[in-house]
């Protein structure tokens, strides 16, 4: 498409990035273009810059892999609670079953139900549409990082509890602030990659993202190990390493 633009011809592409904003200049000031040639074009050397920066490439993947090991985080919280009301706990002294059974906390299998199910989805699918129009307008980075931030205290919080009360509130919040940040997530993996990358880059993040439900028999094994609260505690430090890994790594990048 480049090399069809006669009016270019002055100008030898070398993949270098100072060419490629002289020919966006050019673009911007022709007006032998409609806008939706100039768009087509703006992405076309959206990708050839994209594809000749090993930087970007780097940096757009390092990106990529915080957001999915954030994600994966949030997906093992969701399924943390079932783990930690199923313990099998039949094995250890009467005393000790607080220490593995959040059950002790909860109480019966109607407040478990509740705080598997409702304490999470309802918020989350309020919060999202909310989260949408948000990410369209405010900074993502910081929309990403507060909720982030915000899931960290709560998960923290759940492993203090000690009424159902306080488990099912914290819950809610997380669930809230969880369907926060998800538009804000999916907006940043597609500002980082161009157009011929986006579909593999989401298909990296729903894959590693997935391999949160299978960590059951992991947690399990941590509740086992160190019992239910250092559980939550240890997922909330989890997360709360990777709000500030973003604070510094990742950049609010152009919208395009």
């Amino acid at each position: 498409m480049i090399k069809q633009m006669s009016s270019f011809d002055d100008i030898k592409f070398e993949d270098s990035a100072s060419a490629l904003k002289i020919i966006a200049e050019k673009i911007q000031n022709s007006k032998h273009l409609t806008s939706i040639e100039q768009k087509n074009i703006a992405t076309e050397l959206r990708v050839q810059e994209w594809e000749s920066s090993k930087q970007k490439k780097i940096y757009s993947y390092f990106v990529l892999a915080i957001i999915c090991l954030a994600n994966m985080g949030a997906g093992w919280q969701d399924g943390l609670i079932a783990p930690a009301y199923n313990y099998d706990y039949s094995a250890v002294s009467p005393n000790m079953v607080p220490y593995y059974w959040i059950g002790s906390v909860i109480g019966d299998t109607i407040h478990f139900s509740t705080i598997n199910g409702t304490a999470v989805i309802v918020p989350l699918l309020l919060s999202s549409f909310v989260a949408g129009i948000l990410a369209e307008k405010w900074n993502r980075k910081w929309l990403y990082l507060v909720s982030l931030g915000l899931c960290a205290l709560c998960t923290l919080g759940i492993a203090f509890s000690g009424t159902y009360i306080q488990v099912f509130g914290l819950t809610m919040f997380y669930g809230f602030l969880e369907g926060l940040s998800s538009p804000a997530l999916i907006s940043l993996i597609t500002e980082y990659f161009p157009q011929n990358r986006k579909t593999s880059a989401f298909a990296i993040f729903h894959i590693i993202s997935s391999l949160a439900s299978s960590l059951g028999a992991l947690t399990t094994i941590f509740i086992g190990l160190v019992g239910w609260r250092m559980t939550y505690g240890a997922i909330g430090a989890f997360f709360a390493g990777f709000c500030v890994i973003s604070l510094f790594i990742i950049r609010e990048p152009k919208r395009f």
